[in-house]
């Protein structure tokens, strides 16, 4: 009778429910259609039994990151930051509005809405600014300063940067370091921008850093007649690798 059926291919009952082991499967029978979807959870995966050639590239994302388990390298005070290796182009940036800024002999006033400091062609005048170098710059880091300034009339604006830095316990009276850089107007009330780099050999992490900033009378690149408006300085503290 077990060759009837056999031979006639009659499928024959099993005795009861959760009567197939693996003794009675074929090694490697079991194929992906035979899985029900979402069958295979959590718990049945083997603790590190999953690695980045099971992961689709570029597809985990912050909420799938245990933020707390990231182990990053340390900086030169010991606090771990990102640092070369992790990030090209990396910018911190610190922005002075003209209201900001120490006037001197410059005039402040105002353009439409927005507040400025007037640099006359015809009087040598300056502006000042002071601040501290932020205690967590990456190492190796230049400084730019940039000028965002306009004016109504047709030439070019000479200007000339005084820099001093100082940390805590020296003289912050000497050792002024001078730049100089002319910029033609781009039109009348376009915003334009000057911008001076100062080396990052020459600044460290929490010093104390001044500017002066200065348009003079009698240079013979500046050919503006008119006023110079100062809008903004920034600093950007920059690397690229």
């Amino acid at each position: 009778m077990a060759l009837f059926f056999a031979i006639s291919g009659t499928a024959i009952a099993l005795p009861g429910r959760n009567s197939v082991d693996s003794g009675d499967i074929k090694p490697g029978n079991v194929r992906t259609s035979d899985l029900k979807r979402a069958a295979v959870k959590r718990v049945k995966l083997a603790p590190n039994s999953v690695d980045s050639s099971r992961v689709l590239a570029d597809s985990l994302t912050g909420g799938d990151i245990d933020e707390s388990t990231l182990v990053l390298p340390q900086n030169a005070i010991g606090a771990e930051t990102i640092g070369p290796g992790e990030e090209a182009n990396r910018t911190r940036r610190v922005v002075f509005p003209a209201a900001a800024i120490d006037p001197g002999s410059a005039q402040a006033g105002n353009q439409l809405s927005f507040a400025v400091l007037n640099f006359d062609p015809s009087t040598s005048q300056f502006a000042s600014i002071s601040t501290e170098t932020p205690i967590d710059r990456v190492a190796g880091t230049d400084l730019t300063l940039r000028l965002i300034w306009s004016a109504s009339g047709a030439g070019s604006v000479s200007w000339h940067l005084q820099r001093h830095v100082a940390a805590v316990g020296e003289d912050i009276g000497s050792g002024f370091a001078a730049l100089d850089a002319t910029t033609p107007n781009a039109g009348p009330n376009i915003a334009n921008s000057t911008a001076f780099t100062i080396p990052s050999a020459a600044i460290q992490n929490g010093d104390l850093i001044g500017f002066s900033i200065e348009r003079s009378a009698g240079i013979s690149a500046d050919t503006l007649t008119s006023p110079a408006r100062l809008h903004l300085v920034e600093l950007d503290y920059m690397a690229t690798d």
